[in-house]
């Protein structure tokens, strides 16, 4: 509380949005529950399979990362500077080919 009575503002807090596609047909989702999508700060990360959408929300300022893993895919990751806003960040799939 401030000195005047009135209420300090609370603190505004950021997230990440974005879609997970797969390579090379650049489709939404579908990985069912063999995605697995983790945050740096181990912050649960929800995630949508019908719309392939991910939100992690109620961030503090700071640099994040996202990493996807999903059998069949190489695991991939995205670092993110976080403010006081949702910030929108995309991420991509490409298969493991079998014969690798």
């Amino acid at each position: 509380m401030h000195k005047s009575g009135i209420a300090d503002a609370p603190a505004y807090l950021g997230g990440i949005i974005g879609y997970i596609y797969k390579y090379p047909s650049y489709s939404l989702g579908n990985f069912g529950e063999n995605l697995e999508i983790t945050c740096s700060n181990g912050r649960g990360v929800y995630y949508n399979d019908f719309f392939g959408i991910f939100y992690v929300w109620g961030l503090d300022p700071g640099t994040y990362t996202l990493t996807a893993k999903a059998p069949g895919y190489a695991d991939t990751a995205v670092t993110v500077e976080i403010g006081t806003l949702t910030v929108r960040r995309y991420m991509l799939m490409f298969p493991v080919p079998s014969s690798w």
